[in-house]
């Protein structure tokens, strides 16, 4: 799919439009309520991204690996989430690990364990940055997303690896960790 600009005539979109409001003021109220105060000093500053979703559409050969700390841990299972909009639940289990997959970033990761599990966001910007320069520099190799947990998963370091180079991710962000 593919999105393009289209007019959108107030007095066709509202059942009882406001005859004094003018169309200029009906997108001025309507990008003011649906648009988070963030993105609207984003598209002020810097103009709509267009071609943004076209980056998050781009396909990544990456898979998941868990490192943990002891080897008591089991994964049960991950809930992915793309930027694209695009999910998947992915079982952990020796073939499914194993397995890479063409997919576009992640934006949001819920990882179950045997005891606990993890909700981690991923900043845009950067998984576009570092899968992308690996494509550029390895375009044949896969990635691999490392999730290391602290002791007593109390938070997550993760990195992407790329045959023997490895790439810390400090955007990222734990939203919580639940069980034990």
């Amino acid at each position: 799919m593919q999105a393009k600009e289209v007019f959108v005539d107030k007095n066709d979109f509202i059942p009882n439009p406001d005859p004094s409001e003018s169309q200029q003021q009906f997108f001025d109220i309507g990008f003011k309520y649906a648009v988070l105060d963030s993105i609207q000093t984003i598209i002020k500053e810097k103009g709509i991204p267009y071609g943004l979703w076209d980056k998050y559409r781009e396909k990544f050969k990456y898979r998941f690996v868990l490192r943990p700390y002891d080897e008591k841990d089991i994964v049960t299972g991950f809930y992915l989430i793309n930027y694209n909009g695009e999910s998947r639940f992915v079982p952990h289990d020796s073939v499914a690990a194993a397995q890479y997959e063409e997919s576009a970033i992640p934006y949001d990761a819920s990882i179950y364990f045997k005891l606990y599990s993890t909700e981690i966001i991923f900043n845009d910007e950067e998984m576009l940055k570092v899968f992308g320069d690996f494509k550029k520099s390895d375009p044949d190799k896969p990635l691999d997303i490392i999730i290391k947990p602290t002791f007593e998963y109390e938070d997550f370091k993760l990195s992407v690896k790329c045959g023997d180079k490895e790439v810390p991710l400090t955007k990222y962000k734990v939203k919580g960790v639940w069980g034990g």
